[in-house]
């Protein structure tokens, strides 16, 4: 009994990656269907009451623009096209493109993207803000439909690794899913309130 334990014991130091990848996928698809869940008894209710949950959502896709690989600025910021069209704007110096313009450049589009989300957050609860709102999720939606294809190529290639680290894609995947769900059920309920306030 005791070797058993022994021999468990280093399995779980040195693949603890994979228990935790695994809590945040069952996290993720436990989140996803409360989201689900708590949009659909609001559309039951008053129209107030969907936009001031929609308020929320982009109030949380405010923080999601600073996670990398899910945040579009992430995508922007490490694309070759956007270096191609940026570099000859830079000085030399510059032209190489290392990891710390990408992470300038992905600062500051996020930041760009936050104070976005913000604003439709702000605007949302007083019937203002519908048309950057439904702007901003077709990008998150986008944005993490071009993550989940990009992914799923890096999770084929690394799918043989005996060390399991592959698992994180899925987990990427899956969170990048889960956006894309979150934003085309909010730019519905948008396009479904402006609906209604029109008739």
């Amino acid at each position: 009994m005791t070797s058993g334990k022994r021999w468990c014991l280093p399995l779980l130091i040195e693949y603890w990656h994979v228990i935790a990848i695994l809590v945040g996928i069952v996290f993720t698809i436990v989140l996803l269907f409360t989201y689900v869940r708590w949009f659909r008894k609001a559309m039951l209710s008053k129209s107030q009451e969907p936009m001031k949950r929609l308020s929320i959502f982009y109030r949380s896709l405010a923080v999601i623009c600073f996670v990398p690989i899910i945040s579009p600025a992430y995508w922007i910021a490490i694309s070759p096209l956007f270096w191609d069209i940026v570099r000859q704007f830079l000085p030399a110096c510059y032209h190489g493109a290392g990891i710390a313009m990408c992470f300038y450049f992905f600062f500051w589009f996020s930041l760009i993207l936050c104070l976005l989300c913000v604003a439709v957050a702000t605007w949302l609860p007083s019937n203002r803000g519908r048309d950057l709102g439904l702007c901003l999720s077709t990008i998150f939606s986008l944005s993490s439909a071009f993550s989940i294809a990009s992914l799923y190529r890096d999770l084929i290639r690394a799918i043989g690794d005996p060390k399991y680290y592959w698992t994180s894609y899925l987990l990427y995947m899956l969170a990048n899913l889960s956006i894309v769900i979150a934003n085309i059920l909010s730019i519905y309920y948008l396009a479904a309130i402006k609906h209604m306030d029109v008739e």
